[in-house]
């Protein structure tokens, strides 16, 4: 539950606040969120490799928990900066880089790594329906926020949030499993452990890591595509809550669907989600398009949310799928962090979000079309 305060719905309703508080302009933020996320994907691997070869799962839910409240106290640091802007900036990289790796990396690298030393790979593509379902408390959150016209008190948010993570850290079950994992002490032994993934990861991986750098670029800077179409922001966010319950009506759907096609039709069904979402972003300017943009949203994380278990679970042996899962996250992490700055460069050339969005139609819808080419041919995959 609380890795979803670490994804892009929180970071999206958080920035017009934040931008009010800190003296940083429009390109700073995203750059320190940009960073922050470099970081953050980077260390994921990293911090799962110091756990060692055979780790408590109790130890690690603790520390990731301990990192996550840091990063929501450097928001703080953020806000009281009173005009300093590199210490601000140095502030929101910590910050993000905190939240990024506890909440899109580490807990559902845990998570993940759980059940797949449980269950085979059929089992944990119905277990991502349950790890979605627990998701939706943060956005219907979001929706009470909204409703109320509560975007003045995030303060209150961050320490509501850290008080709960408090509690986590004294609630883990001291009776979690230990987790078989490759021992990586050193640069070459991940370049060598790197290269024995196979092609049908690697690619599955990449395809995932490209739908994070277009999910987080769009809900990050969501308010500004819906000012340019004169979309009341209550309204554009109230369209998380939506989303995350499609989510749950749809990840489920993805995880029966997984048991009768293959492998990498169901990589396809997500891009192709994208491409749906990424066309109806430009066109919010009435309900039934935000709910369209919702249904299109919804789909593309189902699919990534069986992809994120399944891909790992089917493909790598049990000694990989920790550092599997690690890679897995920490690259579309890493994808999914210079999502936002991209986003805000084009947007320094074209002078408009909508033309970013148009642009980055275009270059979908062609990547799409690639990938199903490669789709009619399984045998390349291996699986």
């Amino acid at each position: 539950m609380p890795a979803a305060w670490g994804r892009s719905p929180f970071m999206s309703a958080f920035k017009p606040y934040l931008k009010a508080h800190i003296p940083l302009s429009e390109t700073q933020l995203s750059l320190a969120f940009t960073v922050g996320n470099l970081i953050a994907a980077s260390l994921v691997p990293v911090f799962v490799c110091s756990f060692g070869k055979n780790f408590s799962l109790t130890k690690a839910f603790r520390r990731v928990y301990v990192v996550f409240i840091l990063g929501f106290l450097s928001f703080f640091g953020a806000m009281r900066c009173y005009g300093v802007t590199m210490m601000c900036f140095l502030f929101l990289v910590l910050g993000y880089c905190g939240l990024r790796a506890c909440g899109q990396g580490l807990l559902p690298t845990l998570v993940c790594s759980y059940g797949a030393a449980l269950y085979d790979d059929k089992k944990c593509a119905w277990l991502a329906s349950w790890h979605i379902s627990v998701q939706v408390f943060a956005s219907l959150v979001l929706y009470i926020l909204s409703a109320c016209n509560a975007f003045n008190y995030w303060h209150v948010v961050l320490l509501t949030q850290i008080c709960i993570l408090l509690l986590y850290v004294l609630c883990v079950p001291r009776n979690l499993i230990h987790i078989s994992s490759v021992e990586i002490k050193s640069p070459q032994k991940f370049r060598l452990v790197f290269g024995q993934f196979p092609f049908a990861f690697v690619f599955g991986m990449c395809l995932m890591a490209l739908e994070n750098f277009h999910a987080t670029g769009i809900m990050f800077h969501v308010s500004n595509f819906a000012l340019e179409q004169s979309v009341p922001l209550e309204k554009i966010f109230k369209v998380f809550l939506p989303i995350t319950i499609l989510t749950l009506v749809f990840t489920p759907m993805a995880s029966w669907l997984y048991g009768y096609v293959k492998l990498p039709f169901l990589l396809f069904l997500q891009i192709l989600s994208l491409v749906f979402a990424n066309g109806i972003l430009l066109k919010l300017s009435n309900d039934v398009s935000i709910w369209l943009f919702a249904v299109a949203n919804g789909l593309a994380w189902a699919f990534n949310h069986v992809l994120s278990y399944v891909l790992v679970s089917k493909i790598l042996p049990e000694t990989q799928r920790a550092i599997g899962y690690s890679t897995l996250i920490g690259f579309g992490s890493l994808c999914s962090a210079v999502g936002p700055f991209i986003y805000s460069c084009l947007f320094a050339v074209f002078g408009n979000y909508m033309s970013v969005g148009r642009f980055m139609f275009v270059i979908n819808s062609a990547v799409a079309l690639w990938i199903l080419y490669l789709c009619l041919k399984p045998k390349r995959f291996g699986v």
